[in-house]
């Protein structure tokens, strides 16, 4: 039986989910939110958490400050939107760890609802511009359920997806996934000749979705270049004979290329101070392209082999392409990329299709253009993994379909096929929950980064600090000299050993240390701002204004240092420089009671009571409890 032409294009015959397939695509869903749950019981970790949420003041208030702030923040990624979700979760949780877990696995478990309905509509799509027939409709969807099942069980609770869920700080990966796989399945509906009457509708919504994308991470900048893959296959919009429709094609990308631009200029912007303040290897272009490549088999090696993950893979210090192991990852991506092209000769272009997938969504971060001091990282691979898991999704339907043909009875293989998709979900259930717990805190996190990287200084670094946060100096001093030890040119490391021994009352070794870091890296602020407090702390209010101002030609918006200066400026009299600099302190960063209770305490000695009354108000506000008591004694209100 044939089924015409038009029907297809009516688009009600085959788009559409049916009962089944939303079964499917829910019950993968279900698994993936269980799988995560013991998640609710982590604490927030000090990488990132304690800086952009536990201690991040902007987000405790949605007001127009808050909004200024997150689209003109550049202390890191610009990613507004995951701001506002962090916003959200404080208005509804505060700073209870567990509700803002919460979200990011909802997020992440509706992420793999879409991924299940995207594979099912991408494998229609394949079916039906391919052939118009009936015949092996039954056959059809054994496909799509078991590629559809095994991709999203994959995608959805594999090891390597417990850094992008689990850590708080890292929401912006489920975010943007979220309206990246919204645009994915309004671009197929615009794309196809069904919704003609919509069309304009559907791709107004995957315009949107891709900004929404792109002011929740970066990465995002690489979905119209998915789309212009989807164009050659399955959608067949792009033919290489003629041509076909190319033109109109690439033209309707323009706007998504546009914001793509813009949103890397955006970022690229905001990493400037982070590579020049970078305390590790700064490797040449060719080195990062040979890293590259060992980036792309290591995803890969760890998608099939999800064993020995760490939350931080230091930067190899030693590169060269004549190395076993960097040789060997050429030779890899070589074979595969050969391998790929081959079968498209063939006729299975499936295979380059997902190969260029894969390559597509991860070259933002493969280090080609260097932001991190590190080559890998398991969140690099949330969308990217979609494409190799689709894969051994079809794999498996390959081996059901051979098997089949091969006389095993239909009954038997569909067990069969169940028995491997059940054991899929025990054996990653355990090995993510396994991994789950080492997110618990802190100290689990970077114990376990010691232990998988003895020699690397990140991780005795980020203990050392979790020590310091809980009151533990000698075991926080203990750890910094160990980072020290395996790299003596670790400048942050010495600006944290130098607040412990300003705790501990050593204030000259406390100097020695910050010296050694200016020393080390004369472009790191931090080093300076703090150099500056620890000035104060002595009354060595002179040198105090030379280190902050250093500070601040290095980096002009750092809000402490023109704090501290004006601090200095306020004690040597100098009050007029003293107000200017707390008022550019709040201007870069609006939500710290000290700079507002500084100031105010300026004005009133200069006799600017009103004014002063305003900022000890706004201190008041935000918590700070001097300013509370001051205006309780003269019978002000808050």
């Amino acid at each position: 039986m044939k089924i015409e032409k038009k029907e297809w294009q009516k688009g009600k015959l085959f788009f559409s989910l049916g009962v089944k397939e939303w079964l499917v695509a829910l019950s993968v869903t279900l698994i993936t939110f269980l799988v995560f749950l013991p998640a609710l019981g982590n604490d927030f970790v000090n990488w990132d958490d304690f800086k952009f949420v536990r201690g991040n003041e902007h987000i405790k208030w949605i007001d127009l400050d808050f909004l200024k702030w997150i689209f003109t923040n550049r202390e890191t990624q610009w990613s507004p939107l995951r701001w506002i979700s962090h916003a959200i979760d404080y208005k509804v949780w505060g700073l209870i760890p567990l509700g803002h877990h919460l979200s990011s696995i909802i997020l992440h478990s509706i992420n793999t609802l879409l991924a299940v309905v995207l594979i099912i509509k991408l494998l229609k799509i394949d079916n039906h511009t391919t052939s118009f027939s009936l015949e092996g409709e039954k056959k059809f969807y054994k496909k799509a359920f078991m590629a559809s099942a095994l991709t999203g069980i994959l995608f959805g609770i594999h090891p390597l997806r417990v850094e992008s869920v689990v850590w708080i700080s890292e929401r912006k990966d489920v975010l943007y996934a979220f309206f990246y796989l919204l645009s994915l399945i309004f671009y197929l509906h615009y794309s196809l000749p069904s919704h003609k009457k919509k069309k304009y509708v559907f791709y107004i919504l995957c315009l949107f979705c891709f900004v929404c994308a792109s002011m929740s991470k970066a990465m995002a900048i690489t979905l119209p270049f998915v789309f212009i893959i989807l164009d050659v296959y399955p959608l067949k919009r792009i033919t290489f004979s003629g041509f076909n429709l190319a033109y109109e094609v690439l033209i309707e990308k323009i706007p998504f290329l546009g914001i793509s631009i813009i949103v890397s200029l955006i970022n690229i912007g905001a990493h400037e101070e982070f590579v020049v303040i970078s305390p590790f290897i700064t490797p040449t272009v060719t080195e990062r392209i040979i890293v590259a490549f060992k980036s792309i088999s290591f995803y890969l090696v760890k998608m099939v082999w999800p064993f020995h993950l760490a939350p931080y893979y230091p930067y190899p210090e030693e590169i060269s392409l004549t190395s076993p192991d960097y040789l060997g990852s050429f030779i890899f991506v070589l074979g595969v990329t050969i391998f790929s092209l081959f079968q498209w000769r063939k006729g299975r272009k499936i295979w380059l299709i997902i190969y260029l997938y894969y390559i597509i969504t991860l070259l933002p971060v493969l280090g080609i253009i260097q932001f991190s001091p590190f080559y890998a990282a398991d969140r690099y691979t949330y969308m990217p993994s979609l494409g190799p898991f689709l894969l051994i999704g079809l794999g498996l339907f390959f081996i059901w379909d051979k098997m089949s043909l091969k006389g095993f009875s239909n009954s038997l293989l569909e067990k069969l096929a169940l028995l491997i998709i059940i054991s899929v979900i025990g054996f990653l259930s355990v090995l993510t929950v396994k991994q789950t717990k080492i997110w618990s805190n802190s100290i689990t996190l970077w114990n376990h980064e010691i232990k998988q990287y003895p020699s690397a200084t990140f991780g005795y670094r980020g203990r050392a600090q979790a020590y310091l946060d809980l009151g533990e100096n000698q075991k926080a001093l203990d750890d910094l000299n160990k980072a020290i030890m395996h790299y003596p040119q670790y400048a942050d490391a010495y600006v944290i050993r130098a607040k412990v021994f300003s705790r501990l009352g050593d204030y000259q070794k406390a100097l020695e240390n910050l010296n050694k870091a200016v020393e080390i890296n004369p472009y790191f602020s931090i080093a300076y701002t703090d150099r500056c407090g620890l000035y104060i702390q002595k009354a060595f209010y002179q040198r105090a204004i030379v280190d902050c101002s250093k500070a601040l030609e290095i980096n002009p918006r750092d809000a402490v240092a023109y704090n501290n200066r004006g601090i200095a400026f306020h004690a040597l009299g100098e009050i007029n420089k003293a107000i200017v600099d707390f008022s550019d302190a709040i201007e870069h960063n609006s939500v710290d009671s000290d700079f507002y209770r500084n100031r105010g305490t300026i004005y009133m000695k200069a006799g600017k009571k009103n004014q002063a009354i305003r900022d000890f108000q706004k201190a008041a506000k935000l918590g700070d409890e001097q300013a509370q008591e001051f205006l309780k004694e003269i019978g002000v209100q808050w």
